[in-house]
């Protein structure tokens, strides 16, 4: 059993009790998990990384000697951790590593349309443009980190939204977008956007990680 703490950040149009279910499966493998609670729908992701980093160093002021923490988000929660570290080089030294649940590291296919289409939407719902492709161009890559970075894709396709990929999704992110360059390790379950980070079959990946910098040894 671990003691390792691990923060878990919510997607786009959620809040932190999307997480609530991620949650009970890894304190159920012994880890201390929190939240976080972030404005990922009315704004653009920065304010979203604004209050993460203030939560983050919150956390860190209490860890014991040599603690690390790690990092969990789904969907837009990755973009939220990605760029928070890009933007808070000095709290590297905190962070063990991160794993990345169906995020659209290489934009979103739907948001695409939604942003070049629909002009009244994506100014009120404003997070929907921090994932057109060329806004999720502009986080540079982690590659230049210390920090073991795992990405996790579903492949269970949505045959409403089908029209909007051309390979392997999971309904809402396509398997292209999660799998870049800068990941340390990659896997592929068969659940779709909504369900994969609630499943116990995840937790037990996050986890493998979180121990080992892989999904499988």
């Amino acid at each position: 059993m671990s003691s390792k703490k691990v923060v878990l950040v919510h997607g786009y149009f959620r809040t932190y009790r999307d997480m609530k279910i991620l949650k009970k499966y890894l304190m159920e493998l012994g880890y201390k998990v929190v939240r976080a609670n972030l404005p990922l729908t009315f704004y653009e992701i920065d304010k979203g990384v604004e209050e993460f980093s203030d939560f983050i160093k919150d956390i860190i002021k209490n860890l014991g000697k040599d603690e690390k923490i790690s990092l969990v988000g789904h969907s837009t929660g990755g973009l939220v951790i990605r760029k928070f570290i890009l933007d808070n080089r000095n709290l590297i030294k905190y962070i063990e590593n991160c794993v990345l649940i169906a995020t659209p590291n290489k934009g979103n296919e739907i948001a695409e349309f939604v942003v070049e289409n629909f002009k009244i939407f994506p100014e009120i719902f404003k997070t929907i443009k921090s994932l057109h492709p060329e806004k999720v161009k502009t986080i540079k890559p982690l590659d230049s980190t210390p920090i073991k970075i795992g990405a996790i894709a579903g492949n269970e396709e949505s045959i409403i939204l089908r029209p909007f990929f051309d390979c392997e999704n999971d309904g809402k992110v396509s398997v292209d977008s999660v799998k870049y360059e800068d990941i340390d390790d990659f896997i592929i379950l068969p659940y779709n956007h909504y369900e994969i980070h609630k499943r116990k079959e995840t937790a037990k990946y996050v986890a493998k990680f979180i121990e080992t910098g892989k999904f499988r040894v």
